[in-house]
């Protein structure tokens, strides 16, 4: 992914208005070398209130991740049931789109999931999702 430092700006000034922040990986998760993680599931008040959901490398990796990881969660906040993200998920999955849309990554996302048709059309939705905000 790019880096857009406008665009995350954007993205940084949004989550602020919403409670929530972004904080540092976790020493499992540097190892890994990833960019970064959205984890709804283990988030944190931090000191003045926000709640850390987001987790970002150091550096531009962390800043080129943070469209992505943005999205995501946007993906879960909605929920699965909602209409906008239940029809494009079906759509990802009905035209076989998870492959083209993770690359190179999807042979990793198809292991770290184990081969989860909805984690894998989540991860693919949030990757849409980080491109269309890049393009816009």
């Amino acid at each position: 992914m790019e880096y857009n430092e406008n665009l995350n700006n954007k993205i940084k000034e949004s989550m602020s208005k919403h409670g929530i922040a972004s904080g540092a990986l976790t020493e499992l998760e540097r190892r890994m070398k990833v960019g970064g993680v959205m984890d709804a599931t283990s988030s944190s008040k931090i000191i003045d209130g926000l709640q850390e959901i987001i987790r970002l490398a150091d550096g531009e990796r962390g800043e080129r991740a943070l469209p992505e990881e943005y999205a995501h969660f946007i993906v879960e906040a909605l929920g699965t049931n909602n209409p906008l993200v239940s029809r494009l998920m079906g759509i990802i999955n009905n035209n076989n789109l998870v492959p083209e849309i993770l690359g190179d990554s999807y042979e990793g996302y198809k292991e770290a999931y184990d081969n989860n048709d909805i984690l894998m059309s989540k991860e693919a939705l949030g990757k849409l999702i980080a491109r269309h905000f890049l393009q816009n």
